[in-house]
């Protein structure tokens, strides 16, 4: 246990992706494992100079608060950004609501360019989730 909490300390101050990197490609289908924590220390770590992030979540046990994170750190260069969370069991449509005040959409850079969701297969989505689209 010991192990893990170092291991856990040295990933949140040392960022493991390197600050120079402008385009990253992270696929983490089916990881049934993840931790929303995780996901938000992946969000808040992101290079600042990140112009270009897409994020595959396929089969993941994502909270609705983690597409809030994502969107929230996302970095303020940002021209294109793809989430795809198909098949997440967990993800309602809180996860496009206003969350802090905020809907997910006007917590993204306006330097953003292109968008790319993929919510396919997420059961729990109903036409809310889908109006908070157009908020």
């Amino acid at each position: 246990e010991d192990m893990e909490e170092s291991t856990s300390t040295l990933a949140a101050s040392h960022p493991v992706i390197p600050p120079t990197v402008m385009e990253l490609n992270l696929n983490l289908r089916q990881c049934r494992d993840l931790t929303n924590e995780t996901i938000r220390d992946l969000a808040t770590n992101l290079p600042p100079v990140l112009v270009k992030f897409s994020l595959g979540l396929r089969q993941c046990p994502v909270a609705d608060g983690s597409v809030m994170a994502l969107a929230m750190s996302a970095p303020a260069g940002l021209r294109e950004l793809t989430l795809a969370f198909e098949l997440c069991p967990t993800l309602t449509d809180a996860a496009l609501a206003a969350g802090h005040g905020v809907a997910v959409f006007q917590a993204l850079p306006p330097t953003l360019e292109l968008l790319d969701l993929s919510f396919e297969g997420c059961k729990n989505f109903t036409d809310t989730g889908v109006r908070a689209l157009g908020s």
